[in-house]
């Protein structure tokens, strides 16, 4: 069961999600019973969002005021849980700690880099699975599919 007194508040972007507070030890049993679920039905790896909740906009869209160091001393704990079961694991969006979290994340799945203009920080992951989504049809003009052999795929700042 998912701990309670790790829930946050309602997301405004999706209906039905709520924030977590990453730092509880309960949030963090909870998800290692789930990574031996995912490793024992041969899962080779996996993905937890929302991984920016140190972002001021949504602390105050969460209730839960945590700081970018205690955010990335969480997802660092949530990686080693997933690297302890074997299991890869990919983290999402959170360009703000992207340099951060690159040595211990095996990829990364970004959403709206270019239309955020923040592609460039997520260039630690260069030679890991980077996995780029633009919902909108005005996409950034470097050929995706290329960018992990492409020299210089990742621009300057």
């Amino acid at each position: 069961d998912y701990p309670c007194e790790a829930m946050g508040d309602r997301m405004t972007d999706w209906d039905g999600e709520l924030w977590s507070d990453p730092r509880k030890e309960s949030l963090l049993a909870f998800q290692a019973k789930r990574m031996d679920r995912c490793k024992a039905l041969g899962a080779d790896g996996i993905e937890l969002d929302n991984m920016d909740q140190h972002d001021k906009d949504n602390i105050a869209q969460s209730g839960i005021d945590v700081s970018e160091n205690e955010n990335v001393a969480a997802q660092a704990r949530f990686a080693k849980l997933a690297h302890d079961r074997g299991l890869a694991i990919v983290a999402k969006n959170g360009s703000e700690v992207a340099a951060q979290l690159a040595p211990l994340y095996d990829g990364v799945w970004i959403e709206h880099c270019a239309k955020h203009q923040e592609c460039n920080a997520f260039a630690p992951y260069k030679g890991k699975p980077v996995v780029m989504l633009e919902y909108e049809a005005d996409c950034f003009e470097s050929d995706w599919s290329t960018c992990q052999k492409k020299a210089g795929y990742f621009k300057p700042e």
